[in-house]
């Protein structure tokens, strides 16, 4: 299809996408993906951090991005520290000279956002559900010479890892006609095996790739904007070293890198996931005894979950609400705006019980019982 890919202008309107923790005060938030075993930061290293706010931090993140690629495995020259993750993906998709942008989807609908906000051709290639956790189905669409494909490893929303040895196959693959990469792997270190699982690994033989990644979900700080970027290119990275403004970091998240960033905090991050691999398992198993809702597959610390077209899902979604639980309808995802989806972030073990309490709650009080889940023939794995 021509112009903007597989979407109509209709389809999908030009506006600003629409994210989860968008919640007031007092809402137990399962809209976003956080890490719930994160270092909490004691209220005596915020008052030592004030004085940052009142001072300049340095004028560019490169000693952050030294430390950083020290921690990940990767070369300095190839990695740029960026201001959150989004960052990351706008100058890799602006920044990069392909012919349009491909996105396997669904997908994190910023990725069209960006393309179209610079001014980029792309495509969107809608994914089958039954193809949802199978990898070729996002790796070998019909990606046109030249261009960049646009995907997440692990994926959002369905929480689908593609295995390192796989991706790059895909990307060896393609290397003849020319087709660039960007990777986003915000969800890389909750699944898994971790960053062994990532194209970090490779990333020195594939100049054609480049790697996104977000610090503030592993160490649940969103509000301060850490991310990164590594490309298989240094040039490329140099490039966007160049292109960055003044100033990337403010100096809370700069005065939080040299507190926070250093090897042995990440190795602590990284053997804590089981458990939260455990607490995932536990509560899809609670929801997989509700009528009408049925859990999906997933390799992060989020999952989908299919609702029964007999649900009322509006009404079910604003009762839990004023139970003070806020989900992620999946409405608003490019490739899902048809589909009955909540994508449910995976908490401490107190707070998911809490949300099947109150969907039990829910559930009883708004729709008589099913009479069994139906589904929708999606894969299980």
């Amino acid at each position: 299809m021509d112009g903007r890919g597989a979407f109509h202008e209709d389809a999908y309107p030009l506006g600003r996408p629409v994210h989860g923790g968008q919640c007031h005060p007092g809402i137990l938030d399962f809209s976003v993906n956080l890490n719930p075993l994160a270092p909490p930061i004691p209220d005596a290293t915020w008052m030592r951090w004030k004085n940052n706010a009142m001072r300049y931090p340095p004028a560019t993140s490169d000693a952050i991005s030294v430390r950083l690629a020290g921690m990940l495995g990767s070369d300095a020259r190839q990695t740029v520290v960026t201001n959150g993750g989004m960052e990351a993906l706008q100058v890799g998709i602006a920044m990069q000279p392909a012919r349009e942008v491909c996105i396997p989807a669904p997908c994190f609908a910023e990725y069209p956002y960006l393309a179209q906000q610079a001014n980029t051709r792309f495509r969107v290639f809608i994914i089958n559900p039954t193809d949802w956790w199978n990898p070729d189905a996002w790796l070998e669409q019909d990606y046109s010479p030249g261009s960049l494909v646009v995907l997440a490893n692990p994926a959002n929303p369905t929480g689908m890892r593609i295995p390192r040895k796989r991706m790059v196959q895909a990307v060896l693959h393609h290397r003849p006609h020319g087709i660039r990469w960007l990777v986003d792997e915000a969800f890389m270190g909750f699944s898994p095996g971790g960053f062994s699982e990532s194209l970090l690994r490779d990333i020195h033989e594939l100049p054609e790739v480049t790697v996104a990644g977000s610090l503030t979900k592993l160490w649940s700080i969103p509000g301060l904007r850490l991310g990164y970027l590594v490309a298989g290119n240094p040039a490329f990275a140099d490039a966007v070293r160049q292109r960055q403004l003044s100033w990337p970091l403010n100096g809370i998240a700069t005065a939080w890198a040299d507190e926070f960033l250093h090897s042995d905090g990440l190795n602590q991050l990284m053997s804590q996931m089981p458990i939260i691999h455990e607490w995932r398992d536990d509560f899809q198993t609670e929801l997989h005894n509700l009528p009408g809702i049925r859990p999906m597959p997933s390799n992060t610390n989020f999952f989908l979950a299919d609702l029964d077209s007999s649900l009322d899902r509006s009404a079910l979604s604003f009762s839990m609400k004023q139970k003070g639980i806020a989900v992620r309808s999946c409405e608003s995802i490019p490739g899902m705006e048809n589909a009955a989806f909540w994508r449910i972030a995976v908490r401490a073990p107190e707070e998911n019980n809490r949300f099947i309490v109150a969907l039990e709650q829910s559930l009883n009080t708004l729709s008589p019982q099913p009479s069994g889940k139906t589904g929708n023939g999606y894969l299980e794995s």
